[in-house]
């Protein structure tokens, strides 16, 4: 079976339901005339297993039939058999036998033995070798060649394996344990290699062990792409290689959430797979599983980088400046940027960044949109001491995007009726009222059933005639229509129902409290104000010492602020905004409650030649808590007037009265 049908039929199997041939090609990479040429060969392939071809019915797209999915399973589980696992006619499939045999064959690979195993002529294979210098190249690799060794590649092994493993993935399909075992053979069959160390069933295990032990906050295709990582990893000769961590990145790794959990699946996957791997993989894997997406609501608390919380405010802010829309109108948005920063930072700290295989589509569809998330992302950088490539930057245009959706949906969403009355006012008031606090309508006119058919011919667009009494058809022609009764009974509001959008509120005196703002959380207890100060860490204490004393936390937990400042990389990271940091120690037991303090010094300091002459420090127990409050703070920090009023108040009531005079202007008040 060929890989672009083998492809075709598993994303058909995996759609419960109808799909656009154009989303089909996008998933695939195909262009529309490639894909309508490979459904005649997918056609071809069902037909001869006596099975109907695909469905094609035109605006719904294509789909199989529900009945004969299970066999069209089988015939993918008879393909498993095949040792054929790459086109040597495509150059992805080409890019990935030459990698995998620089990085996993021990024998020497010269252009000519890569050649003749692939099938193919030295010259293409030549070209293949250029191309894929480029890349490397551009990635901070070296593809270098010696008579001893034959080709090797040199350079940061983060980026090396992130390569392979994206290169393994678009020319392969790999849906089960016993394709990963088939496709591996298939490579080293390829190469002229005996392999012997494992099958599927130790595959198997290992996955069965990710999925034990891996909190479940992690995905199925979190824990597919972690048991793929390993596998590759078991596979390396490693030469050439260097994980370019240093003695900080290794302590900073082995206090984090991921790392004792990385130990034990380097241990478990050494005794399943038949290989010792270093104990140097530990980092490795512990990098990985603090970098992969994750849902948990909580993350890593220990060392919770409240900072990204206002970097990513900061980040909406400027997005929302450069493309001029108002994504703070989607009030999720915020949560999710933070949610993706997280991770983002340990991938762009340890130059782990990932593809997007949809970048292609999205600087397409959306380039003015990711041209603004391109230059709205240096704060980030700059947190995160490397530059985002624009296939991580490209994950934020998809979040953008979407919530543009999402805010275009919600603001046509009022359905526009028309009400329809025999009689008085009092009756049709009420039943629009009704219909008002149930559902999501705009009301155009409330009418008599003489009047209706003037009524839809006015400027305004109608969707829906809701009406108490019987109306001829012709009043209304081609716009639905519902009869009602006028105090609408619970038929009523059901049929109703398959027509509008319900209403979401809250009934009076059930709202949820506004949450906190900054000011809420910092009082007059916690603000102060001296003159001059030895060093950052001096500064640090100071505003923890504030928080102490209004009760907010014990005394241990302004030398844990300190302690935290130097975890992540030079000191300045705490640095958000010119001249303030805003230090803590994430999410801590040593916490009573949540609070903001701020210290301001009238002679700055210099850390590494930046100024910083305030303090803005924060302790809670839960982040939830003062997220409202972290993104004022990013509204703020977004203000150059801010800055420069700040660096001169000298009483709570002025610090108070900057706060509340910005965030008015910021929030257009």
């Amino acid at each position: 079976m060929k890989k672009r049908v083998n492809m075709i039929l598993r994303q058909l199997l995996r759609q419960p339901g109808w799909v656009s041939s154009q989303e089909l090609a996008d998933r695939l990479g195909l262009s529309r005339r490639a894909l309508t040429y490979a459904l005649g060969e997918v056609d071809e392939l069902l037909e001869a297993g006596g099975l109907q071809a695909v469905e094609r019915v035109p605006g719904k797209g294509l789909r199989l039939a529900e009945a004969q999915r299970s066999r069209a399973f089988a015939l993918l589980d008879e393909d498993v058999s095949s040792d054929v696992v790459i086109d040597p006619a495509d150059p992805k499939g080409r890019r990935l036998f030459v990698l995998f045999s620089i990085l996993c064959v021990d024998a020497r690979s010269t252009v000519e033995r890569m050649a003749n195993q692939m099938q193919t002529s030295a010259r293409t294979v030549s070209n293949d070798m250029s191309s894929l210098r480029r890349t490397l190249t551009g990635q901070g690799l070296q593809l270098v060649f010696d008579k001893q060794h034959g080709y090797q590649v040199k350079g940061n092994l983060f980026v090396v394996r992130n390569l392979l493993l994206s290169s393994l993935r678009e020319a392969c399909v790999m849906d089960t344990c016993r394709e990963v075992e088939r496709v591996v053979r298939g490579l080293y069959g390829m190469a002229e290699t005996e392999f012997d160390r494992f099958g599927a069933t130790q595959v198997g295990q290992l996955q069965q062990t990710l999925e034990d032990v891996l909190p479940n906050h992690f995905e199925r295709g979190v824990q597919w792409t972690i048991l793929l990582q390993v596998v590759l990893i078991s596979l390396e000769r490693g030469a050439g290689h260097d994980y370019g961590l240093n003695d900080d990145d290794r302590s900073y790794l082995e206090r984090s959430a991921g790392f004792e959990l990385a130990r034990f699946l380097r241990a478990r996957a050494s005794e399943l797979l038949g290989v010792e791997l270093s104990e140097d993989e530990n980092y490795y894997l512990g990098i990985i599983l603090q970098s992969l997406p994750t849902t948990s609501p909580r993350y890593a608390e220990q060392n919770y980088p409240f900072e990204l919380e206002v970097i990513a405010q900061r980040f909406i802010l400027a997005v929302s400046e450069r493309y001029d829309y108002d994504f703070g109108a989607d009030s999720e948005l915020f949560g999710i940027v933070v949610g993706h920063m997280i991770p983002l930072v340990y991938r762009l700290r340890f130059n782990a960044q990932i593809s997007n295989p949809l970048l292609e589509s999205v600087m397409g569809k959306y380039g003015k949109l990711h041209a603004a998330v391109r230059e709205s992302v240096s704060e980030l950088e700059g947190f995160a001491h490397a530059e985002l490539t624009d296939d991580e930057c490209s994950f934020f245009t998809l979040y953008l995007a979407s919530s543009i959706e999402k805010l275009s949906n919600a603001r046509r969403g009022a359905t526009r009726v028309v009400i329809v009355c025999n009689a008085g006012n009092a009756v049709s008031r009420l039943l629009q009222y009704k219909l008002i606090n149930a559902f999501s309508i705009k009301v155009v006119a409330t009418v008599g059933a003489a009047d209706l058919a003037a009524a839809l011919r006015g400027s305004s667009p109608v969707d829906l005639v809701i009406s108490v009494v019987d109306v001829n058809r012709s009043a209304y022609g081609d716009v639905p229509f519902l009869r009602v009764s006028p105090l609408l009974t619970d038929d009523d509001y059901q049929r109703l129902g398959s027509h509008l959008v319900r209403r979401v509120f809250t009934s009076v005196g059930d709202e949820e409290p506004e949450a906190p703002g900054l000011l809420d959380l910092l009082g007059e207890r916690c603000f102060g104000v001296c003159d001059e100060v030895e060093g950052m860490d001096e500064l640090i204490l100071l505003g923890g010492g504030l928080l102490h004393k209004a009760g907010l936390c014990d005394e241990e937990y302004p030398r844990q602020m300190v302690s935290a400042a130097h975890c992540f990389g030079p000191l300045t990271t705490i640095l958000i905004a010119p001249g303030i940091i805003m230090p803590h120690a994430g999410i801590s037991d040593h916490v009573r409650g949540t609070g903001f303090s701020f210290v301001r010094i009238r002679r700055p300091i210099y850390v590494n030649g930046k100024e910083v002459f305030c303090a803005l420090s924060l302790c809670t127990r839960d982040k939830l808590v003062n997220q409202r409050a972290i993104q004022q703070v990013g509204m703020l920090l977004s203000r150059s007037d801010f800055i420069d009023r700040v660096r001169a108040v000298g009483t709570y009531e002025e610090f108070a009265e900057t706060v509340s005079q910005c965030l008015k202007e910021a929030e257009g008040k």
